[in-house]
């Protein structure tokens, strides 16, 4: 028994060592416009970067792992760049779609120990806020990590919402209206 026992804390030890907990990427610098309670059909946007550091014995983020981005915003269209820490950017074309998912392929950059260590990608989302039948609480952004197994690292999680209004009685007449006619435009 005092082997069994032996052999599971060596195990225990081994994937504790070989399996990272925790990324260390951070959602720095969110800005929304406009800012505060939104009209429904208004034009929004919304930005962020998304800071990867590493130290010259790690990884910027898990090679296995998928960095997922998603709103609520109607025809959402993300754009983003990443940055190594050796001056390089990929820019990449516009994205249209309620989730983006990174791979960690894409996002996993060895620190060099040169004191430039850290990945960044600037990410801009525009889009269009929801109609809704009474004030409501929307995802603006909503960023986490799925690891190599498929579970989300939820100690990862960053969500930004926004308070979505009726709009006016203008609006809200017009909406009746088209809901009332099939009238679409």
């Amino acid at each position: 028994m005092k082997e069994w026992t032996k052999l599971v804390i060596l195990a225990t030890v081994f994937l504790a060592v070989c399996i990272p907990l925790v990324s260390a990427w951070n959602v720095e610098d969110y800005t929304i416009d406009p800012s505060g309670s939104l009209n429904p059909n208004t034009s929004v946007n919304v930005s962020f970067n998304v800071l990867f550091p590493a130290n010259t014995s790690e990884m910027t983020f898990p090679m296995g792992s998928d960095l997922v981005m998603t709103t609520d915003l109607v025809n959402p269209t993300w754009s983003y760049t990443v940055s190594n820490g050796n001056g390089g950017s990929d820019v990449t074309p516009d994205f249209n779609n309620q989730t983006l998912d990174l791979s960690g392929f894409i996002l996993s950059y060895k620190g060099t120990g040169s004191g430039h260590n850290s990945e960044m990608m600037k990410v801009t989302l525009t889009g269009t806020a929801p109609i809704v039948s009474t004030p409501t609480s929307k995802t603006m952004l909503n960023v986490y990590e799925v690891d190599k197994t498929g579970n989300v690292v939820t100690s990862s999680q960053v969500t930004q919402t926004a308070v979505i209004s009726q709009g006016g009685l203008l609006d809200q007449i017009i909406r009746m209206l088209k809901s009332l006619f099939g009238i679409q435009f």
